[in-house]
């Protein structure tokens, strides 16, 4: 298992550096077709706490696969398709902690698709029999669904050389456990298919041929409930939903393409319209994403005025009529448009906008994505806002509350019911799909380009206290950059401190002098921080980590001792001299030769008290250098602490900056020691300087603006740094 921070460009980017931008390490859960061919996991579902998917290893085809989040729990299931041939694993679903899903079976008619079902053993991967005589006239489960804790499913069925489309279900074993319910007519010019099957309080309903039927699971009880449109194709009655018992969902009955909300008790007289104040039909209705929201249905709709233009509306119901079935808000589809009493202001522009969509409930609280950005609502006008930070969103995801995204593709960001802003999660220059969580941990497939799209995850549980241990710091052989590590603490301030290189102070960035770097008798050095009147230490061997003499080697190319972050396992190769051109590195156990000095050390290497010293190389031209890294004396293991007392702070540099996310120009607040120059280094996410700026902070609080209106939207990051202190903000431009 990796535990991986990105390179943007060539900005490598720390945890020490970019605070605001690195919240958490993303991990990769396993490489599971190694190399940089991708795995592509896929189908990604919970079932019991356990995340269940379809991935390719390059060896099996794309099968079904499980994971409990560890790299050796991350296995496949079973290997249902021969050698490398797919298994064609489709419809995963989750029926009181068995996977149910259809997958190939080799027949004399060819392939079909038929019903399997997985308790996460290759042994209990099996298909269910049907009763059906025949495969191949009897294949292609879809619609899987949990009624009640019994599956329901349809399939194709060819009896008697004419083509149906059947109902039916399973508890788990074969026929007559597996067995057909009914069956319908699938014919031409429409070949009507029985779909959308859903769960309202153990009923079945589903759609057939323009009717909404229902069914208890035996061929008596599965009847017609009303017929809603005349037409037979199966788009003309959509989203289906249970909120509280009610079946609500979408129909266009006169087949002019105008959806209108409709909801029913299981009864002919109780399968209705629902008078949402729209009016005439003709107004373009169009009723979609219907959501429930803790018992309250939710729903986007368009809405028509005379003179005014055409709007998305945010609509809420229910049950009763309108008013209790009305809009809340609106949104202008152009600048064109006049708004209307409840109209919601955005950046409307003269093309239309899409229908807001991905509506999401997060703890009664509604999401959606319109305009290119992240919303939110309590189903009120003045309730309905923007949440700053959010480009973009997608895979919007809840986790015990807090919503989790992908924005704008790549990283990921959180945001909860309490806040109008968004934080970072996982920041990243490559793509980002399927967020799912399961049981508190996040699943996510991700692109990188090393290792192609895999399987990773972030824990979202919130980490409890843990005691401040100062561990083994970040030191530069050859720059005398030094930089404190620490973990745990109560994440109030740290102070550092180490006799020769500094006092007492609130900045881990420090340099180790010219002489002591280069003493060959220089002593270990005890490292001190402290935290809230407790104090830790660790010693720290310059010498064993630095030896001093070694000569460079052939041609001037030299190894020297690597960027090491004892923590995370970012490993960094270090060279000096050479000649500009190519270098490759490799280091056993840690990577074979590669031109990319960014790598990481294992957990496994990374903790092992016993971990013996490692030879790095580094080959130029032909030419091959070597140094010894020894990874123990750097990252002692089980490091003691002690307490004593406490002593006064240094001036805390602060910055923020307004306008966040800005179109032209932003300003930069800076509070921090008088008389001391401070740098202001704009880069954007592939490491190219954008604004590189020295000013004097003349009194303890300064205001700089800076200009970037001619760059394009997207990341920036800006470094703020005096002699002693740095910070790093994100800037978003639109």
């Amino acid at each position: 298992m990796k535990i991986l921070y990105r390179k943007l460009g060539n900005l490598l980017v720390w945890p020490f550096v970019l605070g605001s931008l690195v919240v958490n390490a993303q991990t990769r859960v396993k490489d599971i077709r190694s190399g940089a061919a991708s795995s592509t996991p896929e189908q990604l579902i919970n079932i019991n706490g356990v995340l269940y998917f379809v991935a390719n290893d390059g060896v099996h085809g794309k099968e079904l696969w499980k994971s409990d989040g560890t790299e050796q729990g991350t296995t496949l299931v079973k290997d249902i398709g021969p050698d490398a041939v797919d298994g064609e694993v489709k419809y995963l679903t989750n029926v009181n902690g068995t996977a149910f899903f259809s997958a190939r079976v080799a027949t004399g008619f060819g392939v079909v698709g038929e019903l399997w079902k997985s308790d996460g053993t290759a042994a209990g991967t099996v298909e269910l029999l049907d009763g059906q005589t025949n495969k191949a006239e009897s294949k292609d489960p879809a619609n899987l669904t949990s009624v009640g804790g019994t599956l329901y499913y349809s399939n194709t069925l060819a009896l008697g050389g004419f083509g149906y489309t059947g109902l039916f279900t399973s508890n788990g074993t074969s026929s007559p456990g597996t067995r057909r319910i009914k069956y319908y007519s699938s014919e031409a010019p429409a070949y009507p298919k029985i779909s959308q099957l859903t769960d309202v309080n153990g009923t079945l309903y589903f759609i057939y041929a323009g009717g909404l039927y229902k069914s208890n699971g035996t061929e008596a009880t599965t009847t017609l409930v009303k017929t809603i449109t005349s037409s037979t194709e199966n788009t003309k009655i959509r989203n289906l939903i249970n909120v509280n018992g009610t079946l609500f969902f979408a129909a266009d009955e006169s087949s002019t393409n105008t959806y209108r909300l409709w909801k029913s008790d299981g009864t002919a007289a109780g399968t209705v319209k629902v008078n949402d104040g729209i009016g005439n039909p003709a107004e373009a209705a169009d009723a979609a994403n219907l959501t429930n929201v803790n018992g309250t249905l939710y729903y986007t709709n368009s809405v028509v005025r005379a003179g005014t233009g055409i709007y998305w509306g945010l609509f809420k119901s229910n049950g009763p009529d309108y008013p209790n079935a009305s809009f809340f808000g609106s949104f202008r589809k152009s600048s064109n448009d006049n708004p209307l009493s409840n109209d919601i202001p955005y950046d409307a522009t003269s093309a239309q906008a899409a229908r807001p969509s991905d509506l999401t409930n997060v703890n009664g609280t509604l999401y959606f994505v319109f305009a290119g950005n992240l919303w939110k609502s309590d189903g009120t006008r003045a309730g309905t806002v923007k949440i700053t930070d959010a480009v973009a969103p997608s895979y919007l995801t809840n986790v015990n509350g807090t919503l989790y995204f992908v924005s704008a593709q790549k990283s990921i960001y959180k945001t909860d019911p309490t806040s109008s802003t968004a934080s970072s999660v996982v920041m990243s220059s490559d793509f980002t799909y399927n967020l799912t969580n399961v049981n508190g941990t996040l699943f996510y497939t991700h692109n990188d380009p090393a290792t192609g799209v895999e399987l990773y995850k972030v824990d979202t549980a919130p980490v409890g206290p843990q005691s401040l241990v100062l561990t083994a710091p970040i030191y530069n052989c050859t720059t005398g950059q030094f930089i404190f590590q620490t973990s745990g603490g109560d994440n109030t301030l740290i102070e550092y401190m180490a006799p020769g290189i500094t006092s007492w102070t609130a900045n881990p960035n420090q340099f180790v002098d010219t002489e002591l770097r280069t003493a060959a008798d220089a002593k270990p050095i005890v490292l001190y921080a402290r935290q809230n009147g407790v104090i830790v230490t660790t010693l720290f061997d310059i010498r064993a980590l630095c030896p001093v003499g070694q000569p460079p080697m052939n041609g001037g190319l030299q190894l020297i001792t690597p960027l090491y972050n004892c923590q995370s396992g970012a490993f960094t190769f270090q060279t000096s001299g050479g000649n500009n051109t190519l270098i490759e590195y490799m280091a056993p156990g840690i990577t074979s030769w590669t031109t990319n000095p960014n790598q990481f050390v294992d957990t496994e290497l990374r903790t092992a008290a016993d971990a013996k010293p490692i030879t790095l190389y580094a080959r130029q031209n032909g030419l091959t250098v070597t140094a010894l890294f020894d990874i123990r004396a750097l990252c002692p293991v089980n490091s003691p602490a002690r307490v004593a007392a406490p002593s006064r702070l240094d001036v805390t540099l602060r910055a923020r900056i307004y306008p966040n996310p800005v179109s032209e120009k932003f300003t930069v607040d800076i509070e921090g020691d008088t008389d001391q120059p401070v740098r202001l280094w704009l880069v954007d996410v592939m490491g190219r300087t954008v604004i590189d700026r020295q000013i004097k902070l003349d009194q303890p609080h300064h205001s700089e603006d800076v200009g970037i209106g001619q760059q394009e939207s997207g990341l920036y990051l800006l470094r703020i740094s005096t002699p002693s202190q740095i910070r790093t903000l994100n800037v978003l431009k639109r």
